[in-house]
């Protein structure tokens, strides 16, 4: 089974690449615009209601853009995420497919993905008024509720190892379009990690605001963001395909 179209730069790759560019901007500038919204309404606290209304609102624009990129591909979509296009390179390798047009392509991706989520998050810049696009707007990482830099790359690592096992689980199955149970493990993903670290478990979303804000935002814990879910997601990578060996080689 294939995790990518056959060959790098045919048309279904330029398909592919144009759906990862525009998605990740759209899902940057969507969920951007919402958390700065909710800050400015709840005046900057971290209400259980703001969470919920970053979460959920968060969950529907990923859904959107899901269908419409897995629809454009025909299934073949990377989810708007680094990490997670990162499970699906290592599921290639694991499988032996023609590992040149896997790599060339996944890595094409994954450039566009952080390219897509920079312009996101600068368009949403320029939607407010002297945004305030702290570290906890923008995304980005930081030591909550008395969790240690440690302990937040330890739980970013679990979730995205739990994330990416629910997105190669539907992935794998008849139904590759199935954006709906994918959104959910990220609405339930971001319901856990927002209130202990202010992450989004996708790197192109962590890094855009750092990148829009001229590198003078964000830069302490970075690093956590752009390691703890591609770790995860490979992690999850290694147990999927150990868990379904048989039946991912007979669907190859």
């Amino acid at each position: 089974m294939r995790w990518f179209p056959a060959i790098a730069f045919a048309p279904d790759y330029v398909t592919l690449y144009l759906t990862e560019t525009l998605g990740t901007f759209f899902f940057v500038f969507g969920e951007s615009l919402l958390v700065e919204a909710t800050g400015k309404m709840e005046n900057e606290t971290l209400e259980l209601n703001r969470i919920l209304v970053i979460a959920l609102g968060g969950g529907f624009i990923y859904y959107a853009l899901l269908y419409l990129t897995m629809t454009f591909t025909e299934g073949h979509g990377c989810y708007l995420n680094p990490a997670l296009t990162s499970s699906l390179i290592a599921i290639d390798l694991f499988l032996q497919v023609p590992v040149e047009n896997e790599i060339v392509a996944g890595l094409v991706c994954i450039i566009l993905q952080f390219c897509g989520g920079a312009l996101g998050s600068l368009a949403a810049r320029n939607c407010f008024p002297n945004p305030d696009f702290g570290a906890e707007k923008m995304g980005i990482s930081q030591p909550n509720l008395g969790s240690s830099v440690g302990q937040m790359w330890t739980i970013e690592l679990i979730l995205s190892l739990v994330f990416a096992l629910v997105v190669m689980s539907v992935r794998s199955n008849e139904n590759r379009r199935s954006s709906f149970l994918i959104a959910f493990g990220y609405v339930a993903s971001r319901l856990v990690a927002f209130p202990l670290t202010f992450s989004t478990l996708n790197p192109a979303r962590s890094f855009a605001p750092v990148v829009s804000s001229g590198f003078t935002d964000g830069t302490q814990d970075i690093w956590v963001d752009l390691t703890a879910p591609i770790v995860g997601s490979a992690l999850a990578a290694i147990v999927f395909y150990f868990l379904n060996h048989d039946t991912l080689r007979k669907n190859e």
